[in-house]
């Protein structure tokens, strides 16, 4: 891969200027060009404009292009990573409820990169009559042009998605592709599924999807006071999301899958308080997670929110310490309160697991302590 990459951040109008309404104008102007030797070429710009009205008061906007490849595990083959299976998964047209399948799992071989258009539209404030204070919110619009998803979360409940998985269920396969699924060399029967009972294939495998729409807002807000007696510091983080739409491929339905297991769920909150004093640090952190549907089972069950603490404490010797001078001690706790992740049926035709890895940790508490020495 050979890549370049250019930034020109151009001042229109400066303070100085005294121009009504535009403290400040800038302008940047962005360009990437990357060349792979298996996807070709591919330039991506981006440009963007902020303006400050009035001191402390900062609008801002973007427009840009996106070009990712995909990953060393996106495109792997072979023994135990392309796996043929038989299943039985749920099928609401069928009259026992459920069908068996053959299901395709691991990276599609025809997979290929993906591309998404951004633009983001904020603010950034500081009032000069409260120092200290700061807010920022941004509101982003993705989206993504063959997104590379992989949906074998899903695996057991295709047929109940039918109007989401359509491309991807071939119904009534011939006798003569069932056995050429059952010779293939990636094959295992763990449910000892005839072939005879076969009624359809579902491809659950690891590839690109035609559409992928995301938007939504990150936002900050935090405040420092100081005392006499120390440095008080509050504030709250976190991205708030509105729609994720997806689409298989061109001629497939659009569909909501914001707030699903295997996808972002619909927002993710942190709350900051912390306290300085004579080199002295204490900061605790409120996270919380919204709850959110398991899809992968039937019917679909709801995941509960998720709320953690975390507490980090610190102390810094200055020059006044001698040989300690410029040693720093370090103690943080993920997790304080030690909050198991919420329970979620989670399930391969090989494994199951109670929680999900993508959004929760099964670690627990977990502590760990720093020293650093600078000098």
């Amino acid at each position: 891969m050979i890549a370049g990459f250019a930034e020109l951040r151009a001042p229109l109008v400066g303070p100085g200027q005294g121009i009504a309404g535009v403290h400040r104008l800038d302008l940047s102007v962005a360009g990437r060009i990357e060349h792979y030797s298996d996807f070709g070429t591919t330039t991506n710009p981006k440009v963007g404009l902020t303006w400050e009205p009035v001191q402390g008061l900062a609008l801002r906007g973007s427009y840009g292009t996106s070009f990712r490849a995909p990953g060393f595990f996106d495109v792997r083959q072979g023994p135990g990573l392309s796996q043929v299976v038989p299943i039985p998964v749920t099928d609401p047209g069928s009259p026992s409820g459920s069908s068996n399948v053959i299901a395709l799992f691991g990276n599609d071989p025809g997979i290929g990169p993906e591309r998404a258009r951004t633009w983001t539209a904020g603010f950034d404030f500081k009032p000069p009559a409260i120092p200290g204070l700061s807010m920022s919110a941004t509101y982003f619009d993705i989206s993504y042009k063959d997104r590379i998803f992989n949906p074998a979360v899903d695996a057991f409940t295709f047929l109940a998605q039918r109007s989401r998985y359509e491309p991807l269920i071939t119904a009534n396969p011939s006798p003569a592709q069932v056995a050429s699924f059952y010779a293939s060399p990636d094959f295992s029967n763990p449910f000892g599924i005839a072939a005879g009972s076969i009624r359809y294939v579902i491809d659950a495998r690891n590839a690109n999807l035609a559409r992928n729409h995301l938007d939504g807002i990150d936002f900050d807000l935090n405040y420092r006071h100081e005392t006499a007696r120390g440095a008080l510091s509050l504030g709250a983080s976190g991205s708030w999301l509105f729609h994720l739409t997806q689409q298989l491929t061109s001629a497939a339905p659009r569909t909501q899958a914001l707030g699903t297991i295997g996808n972002p769920v619909r927002y993710r909150l942190r709350g900051r308080a912390g306290f300085e004093q004579d080199g002295f640090g204490a900061t605790a952190f409120v996270n919380h997670m919204a709850g959110y549907r398991n899809t992968a089972v039937a019917p679909v069950e709801s995941v509960a929110s998720w709320t953690t603490v975390d507490l980090t404490l610190s102390k810094r010797f200055g020059e006044e310490a001698g040989a300690m001078a410029g040693t720093r001690f370090g103690l943080s706790i993920t997790n304080l309160f030690d909050r198991d992740p919420p329970y979620v049926n989670n399930r391969t035709p090989f494994s199951a697991a109670g929680f999900d890895p993508e959004q929760a940790s099964a670690v627990g508490r977990l502590v760990a302590v720093q020293v650093t020495k600078s000098w």
